[in-house]
């Protein structure tokens, strides 16, 4: 375009047809602009006081606390029944401990050595009986302590193969009572001691029969029974006086 001619001059006085459709579609993109920003901010109003006056829920299938470095931490999802479980790890990435509710409901909380081996476990069985039990490095329950639905506290020892070998109860059935009886490796009660009605030893046999009884009796005399593999008594000493004579 020669703007030293009168044909430039007027040419360029003419409007442009490219000119003019940049223009309009530049107020086009401005107007749509302009709705874009006024909805979005909009929606952020909205956003807000649903925030601010709603509840707050954030939900997931798992969540994953991590470590700066990108270690897991705690991990809080489902387990392989879909029931809720929450583990601690240590910085190795070793499991160390969690809580979790079984398929049936019981909850249940538990402790690991830095081998993988279970070794505390804190539950409620099915009865809601609370129980606490220590576990060696096999998985053996070794020493269970529990308060069982009548209100009894009962301490189990057992030995490398589960076998039950000493309890210890404090009984409430009308007047408090302590037991302890340590059995043998088939299960069977050895020796008792015993505090109601009065303070007692009994000795028994393989197949679990009272043999000998040791007791003090209410006057605070004391005594021993023998007995025979029926649980008969044989002879007591001191002998037992007589009943007195009737009239």
């Amino acid at each position: 375009m020669d703007l030293g001619t009168v044909e430039g001059v007027e040419q360029s006085a003419r409007p442009q047809k490219g000119s003019d459709r940049q223009v309009r579609q530049g107020r086009c993109w401005k107007r749509w602009g302009a709705l874009i920003g006024v909805a979005a901010v909009s929606l952020m109003m909205i956003a807000g006081a649903q925030i601010a006056d709603g509840p707050k829920t954030v939900e997931a299938e798992q969540f994953i606390l991590r470590a700066r470095d990108g270690k897991i931490l705690a991990r809080l999802g489902a387990g392989k029944a879909d029931t809720p479980r929450f583990s601690l790890f240590d910085r190795s990435g070793k499991p160390r401990g969690g809580i979790e509710l079984k398929e049936d409901g019981t909850p249940s909380i538990y402790f690991v050595d830095r081998d993988g081996h279970s070794r505390l476990l804190m539950f409620l069985d099915e009865d809601d009986t609370p129980s606490l039990g220590f576990l060696d490095r096999e998985g053996h329950a070794r020493l269970q302590m529990r308060v069982d639905k009548d209100g009894n506290s009962i301490l189990s020892l057992h030995d490398h193969r589960d076998r039950p070998r000493m309890h210890l109860g404090a009984y409430g059935t009308g007047r408090d009572r302590v037991s302890l009886f340590i059995k043998d490796e088939d299960g069977r009660t050895r020796l008792s001691l015993g505090s109601h009605p009065n303070p007692s030893i009994y000795l028994y046999d393989k197949n679990g029969k009272g043999r000998i009884l040791c007791s003090i009796d209410e006057d605070g005399e004391p005594g021993l029974t023998f007995l025979d593999k029926d649980e008969n008594e044989l002879f007591h000493v001191p002998p037992v006086p007589p009943a007195p004579k009737t009239k």
